[in-house]
């Protein structure tokens, strides 16, 4: 049974080779097939049958954006948000704009402040419950200073400077 199975195996071996080497070679002529890979011919496109005409675009009705606008997709209420209200009162001048805390103090009785320097260029001593530039000092932190006016406060950070570089002897080059 053994010797039948391996006789046909074998058979079947020989059939698959026959059939390989009449794929490999030409059936018109003996010779093997070329190996190399044959560029297929080229076909020239057809340019008149591509060329489709865009449709049109038609007028938008914008009025559906203003709906939408007045009816918020992803609010809760799907309400417009209400009007602000017109502030009658004309904000005003920001006077800590120049102002730079250039250092902080604490005095030996305990007393602590800032060292601010303001847009002129003038350089202040302000102990707390002070005020510059109308705002008053409240509090004094490790690198900051806290101001407080109508109820407002605003925190001035230490200005951090670093010094220029010394200009190299004139009789030196580098």
């Amino acid at each position: 049974m053994n010797n039948l199975g391996l006789r046909l195996f074998l058979v079947l071996d020989a059939l698959l080779l026959a059939a390989l080497a009449w794929l490999w070679l030409d059936p018109a002529s003996a010779a093997p097939r070329s190996l190399a890979w044959q560029p297929p011919a080229a076909v020239a496109p057809e340019l008149g049958a591509a060329a489709t005409e865009l449709p049109r675009v038609a007028a938008m009705d914008t009025r559906a954006f203003v709906a939408t606008l007045d009816r918020p997709l992803f609010s809760p209420t799907r309400r417009p948000p209400p009007p602000k209200a017109a502030a009658d009162e004309t904000p005003a001048a920001d006077t800590l704009k120049d102002v730079k805390l250039i250092g902080l103090y604490t005095a030996a009785d305990g007393r602590a402040g800032a060292l601010v320097r303001t847009g002129a260029g003038v350089v202040q001593r302000v102990a707390l419950k002070e005020q510059v530039g109308g705002w008053t000092l409240h509090s004094v932190q490790d690198r900051a200073a806290t101001l407080t006016r109508a109820g407002k406060s605003r925190v001035l950070e230490l200005a951090i400077s670093r010094p220029a570089n010394p200009a190299a002897p004139a009789g030196r080059k580098r």
